[in-house]
């Protein structure tokens, strides 16, 4: 007297499989086809230096991480090339957190971090696109020459100077 089990287990099972199948074959094809995060797909990833979006002056040949912070670096769009097949030369290294230390050859700076190549092609000049201007709520205007003016408002006391303090004796008796 056992009871037959309904037909319809065999079918959600069957069912559940196969949906299990597509969600695996959905997720694993898009592992294959993303890119890795050094390499992800960006505008101007053609770019022959990389930077940190956290430190602006880390400039690297090559994708990887940010020696200051591990974030992935991202291509620096809008570098001037001399032309797509020669790289920018290195110019010198310099240290990321010691503006000042710089060296021709590769090597750790004081504080034991790795100096970061300067490339003959950098300027000194920052560009940021639309969006990051914005991002940034850069304002600009044009130079003007104007005297500086501010007045700031403090509670203190006043007091004498001591140092310029001086005795008189007087060489007669009396008073003033």
């Amino acid at each position: 007297m056992n009871p037959e089990p309904p037909r319809r287990r065999p079918i959600l099972r069957i069912i559940l499989v196969v949906a299990v199948i597509a969600a695996l074959a959905v997720i694993g094809a898009q592992f294959i086809s993303a890119p890795s995060s050094g390499d992800r797909a960006v505008p101007g990833a053609g770019a022959a230096v990389w930077t940190c979006s956290m430190h602006p002056q880390v400039r690297l040949p090559k994708p990887g991480k940010c020696p200051i912070c591990s974030m992935p670096l991202v291509p620096v769009s809008g570098v001037a090339k001399k032309s797509a097949d020669a790289p920018s030369k290195i110019k010198s290294y310099r240290s990321t957190m010691m503006p000042g230390e710089v060296s021709p050859t590769p090597r750790k700076d004081s504080m034991g971090m790795d100096m970061v190549p300067v490339f003959e092609s950098e300027g000194s000049m920052l560009t940021l696109s639309e969006h990051a201007r914005a991002m940034a709520s850069v304002e600009t205007a044009p130079v003007e020459r104007r005297k500086l003016t501010r007045e700031i408002r403090a509670v203190g006391k006043v007091q004498y100077n001591e140092s310029a303090l001086a005795t008189i004796t007087a060489r007669v008796d009396g008073y003033v």
